[in-house]
């Protein structure tokens, strides 16, 4: 599960689709597999993360660059809209950047509802943009 430090709840693939363009949210961590995700690393430096019930990746809508774009779960394409850089950011805490964008994995308004849309927006340093790889 990745766990959000600001609110302690799990990235969550939306009604625990298996389709293309399900939207990744913010919800209560239950441990179900629409909440565990692999990370696989792809040997330059840059990890697919990939979620065990749909066998879909973390993927940006559109390949979006912008504050506010969408985060969703799709079909391995191997491209820029789907490698995310995982770093430390301290104790523990990972930020998941996406290289094509530079931008990171946030908690839409910092909110703390089940249902809160994941997207892309720059690194400001703060909790709603970290993540703890559990098991």
């Amino acid at each position: 599960m990745l766990v959000n430090r600001a609110t302690g709840k799990c990235l969550d693939v939306n009604n625990w689709s298996a389709a293309d363009g399900a939207n990744i949210q913010l919800w209560t961590c239950h441990g179900g597999a629409n909440q565990r995700w692999r990370i696989e690393p792809l040997g330059d430096g840059t990890s697919r993360i990939v979620n065990t019930v749909s066998d879909k990746a973390l993927d940006v809508t559109d390949c979006g660059t912008s504050d506010g774009t969408n985060i969703q779960q799709w079909t391995w394409w191997d491209n820029a809209c789907q490698r995310w850089s995982l770093s430390d950011t301290d104790s523990g805490w990972l930020r998941l950047q996406n290289p094509n964008s530079g931008k990171v994995a946030d908690v839409a308004d910092c909110a703390s509802t089940d249902g809160t849309n994941i997207r892309l927006w720059t690194w400001l340093n703060n909790h709603c943009q970290q993540w703890q790889a559990q098991p």
